[in-house]
């Protein structure tokens, strides 16, 4: 699958070829991928010697990813495919993030991004990536310390 990202798209036996498996292994593995729908076949290649080649691709609907950013003001939540398309995206500002505003923002959220999604691509929502700021925890006291001291 990383091969056929960074290509975009790659026949079976280009896919043998350079990762060095058996074209019998690679048909095995992109089978498999492919009854999982994880990737999709593209229009066969013509104008070569002997049958078509037949590139395989990333299905953009095959997996989904939630990533969320904690900022010091905001929270953003994003749904993003397969292939790295933003699907969806929505952001709340707050004061200053907390445990219950996070979680609130969390549930809403992700319930909100499954709506742009049929329930069986919902069901292919694997996983949530969470990005803060170096040690959030102890910007309270230094915003607070900072304060006292420029009284």
């Amino acid at each position: 699958m990383s091969l056929i990202r960074q290509q975009g798209s790659a026949p079976k036996a280009e896919i043998a070829q350079k990762t060095g498996l058996s074209a019998q292994a690679v048909t095995v593995i992109i089978n498999s991928l492919e009854a999982e729908s994880l990737l999709i076949r593209k229009e066969p290649q013509r104008g070569r010697v002997g049958q078509p080649t037949i590139p395989f691709a990333l299905n953009p609907d095959g997996a989904f990813g939630i990533g969320l950013k904690v900022g010091r003001r905001s929270y953003d939540l994003t749904l993003i495919d397969l292939v790295g398309n933003i699907r969806a995206t929505l952001n709340e500002y707050c004061a200053y993030p907390t445990v219950n505003s996070l979680l609130t923002f969390l549930e809403k959220g992700i319930s909100v991004l499954k709506m742009s999604l049929s329930d069986e691509l919902a069901e292919r929502i694997l996983g949530i990536g969470v990005a803060t700021p170096f040690e959030i925890w102890n910007w309270t006291g230094r915003s607070w310390r900072t304060k006292e001291s420029n009284e």
